[in-house]
């Protein structure tokens, strides 16, 4: 649960665009432009994609260590897993997405392949809760 909270806050942390963008407008100071040269908005930018992937992932870590104290919920576990999963997802679609224009995101590339490693946990675990939820 610690390192879930751990990574999830260092990753917010580390990659502030996309949180200085949608939480404190005014103080969003980055400028884009395309192949041409010409400014291009944020939202518009590849690399809003790979910030985009990166915080949706911070924040399936937050919900992990939620899930985690949530110990008996089904709901909060499986929900968690799908999220995890869309997140996943998306961290592939952006990789993919944006290989032809800026290359290989690495950062992209750790979310996909750490959030399997989460999931395969995180199925584990509501397992667990199924089979003790059939017990009773």
């Amino acid at each position: 649960m610690w390192s879930s909270l751990l990574i999830g806050v260092i990753l917010i942390l580390v990659f502030p665009k996309i949180w200085q963008y949608y939480l404190m407008p005014r103080s969003f100071t980055w400028t884009f432009t395309d192949k041409q040269g010409l400014p291009l908005a944020y939202t518009k930018s590849a690399y809003y994609l790979v910030d985009l992937g990166v915080a949706l992932f911070a924040v399936t870590l937050l919900l992990d260590a939620l899930a985690m104290v949530c110990r008996r919920s089904v709901m909060v576990r499986g929900g968690v897993l799908v999220i995890t999963i869309g997140v996943i997802l998306l961290n592939i679609g952006v990789v993919v997405g944006v290989m032809g224009e800026i290359g290989v995101q690495i950062m992209p590339v750790l979310a996909a392949g750490f959030g399997v490693y989460n999931a395969i946990y995180q199925w584990a675990r509501l397992k667990r809760t199924l089979m003790g939820r059939g017990q009773k």
